[in-house]
């Protein structure tokens, strides 16, 4: 319990740090370019948009730099909070949270190339031609790669880290080109979600699974750690899949359906 707690205070000092180192060359430039050219009356608050706009191009600029100067994690288990690698996740978690003020966030993920920038900046390997709400809440970019032709709704969440028992957890997720998550989807580390495949709104993909190609899933779905469902199936409404069950290539799974965990369902199969 002391462990958690220091490291919970170390976490809140390096964010504290990183925020200063984050926000303050950016507003300092602002600030300075402000002194130097002074705008009265109108104009000066006529620009104050294209000021916010400069403060995120920078924010994006110096946390590229910062990221360049941390220890980059590697997906694997970790003992948490006494390792290496904790620490290494806990640095890009920090800036991960400096740059995910809101007013910040909201303001770049508005545009599509403040939107890429930033997370590149976070180390996310994105297409430019991505399509994501304001809202969407990639943690742990440097662990996300999302492909061309993308679209991520409102409130979709995505996590490379998963802390159970005192282990650090550490995966990629991966989005593949034209895969569409739909409103408040959550998805966790090491995940794959195949091409131009769907997934309903309100789904939950838990740690391990993988999602083929040309896969419809309905709204409210349940992903229990280290499914595999295969390409051109087709799962209804609120259906919950168990821990490593498998679901073979053009399956059919009713609505409200629940598989027991280690099921196997043929290619083509019906479920019930």
């Amino acid at each position: 319990m002391k462990n958690a707690a220091l490291a919970l205070l170390a976490l809140d000092a390096a964010s504290a740090v990183i925020l200063l180192l984050v926000l303050g060359p950016p507003l300092t430039g602002v600030a300075w370019l402000h002194t130097v050219q002074p705008l009265p009356g109108f104009w000066g608050a006529a620009l104050v948009p294209l000021y916010l706009l400069l403060v995120v191009a920078g924010v994006a600029l110096c946390t590229f730099g910062l990221r360049l100067l941390m220890p980059r994690p590697k997906p694997g288990r970790y003992p948490f909070p006494g390792s290496a690698m904790a620490v290494a996740w806990g640095l890009h978690f920090s800036l991960m949270r400096a740059v995910y003020l809101p007013g910040i966030k909201h303001l770049a993920f508005s545009y599509a190339s403040l939107r890429w920038l930033m997370l590149r900046a976070l180390g996310a390997d994105v297409a430019f031609q991505m399509q994501t709400a304001s809202s969407i809440l990639p943690v742990d970019a440097h662990l996300l790669t999302v492909g061309p032709e993308t679209m991520l709704a409102a409130d979709v969440m995505t996590s490379g880290h998963f802390i159970e028992q005192g282990t650090l957890i550490l995966g990629p997720v991966k989005i593949s080109r034209g895969a569409q998550l739909l409103e408040g989807v959550k998805v966790g580390p090491d995940v794959v979600i195949g091409e131009y495949t769907s997934i309903g709104p309100e789904c939950r993909i838990a740690p391990g699974v993988r999602i083929g190609e040309y896969t419809h899933v309905g709204m409210g779905c349940m992903f229990w750690s280290g499914v595999v469902v295969g390409d051109n199936v087709v799962l209804g409404h609120e259906v919950v899949l168990e821990a490593n069950v498998k679901v073979g290539e053009g399956a059919v799974i009713a609505s409200g359906a629940r598989v027991p965990a280690k099921t196997e369902i043929p290619d083509g199969g019906r479920y019930p």
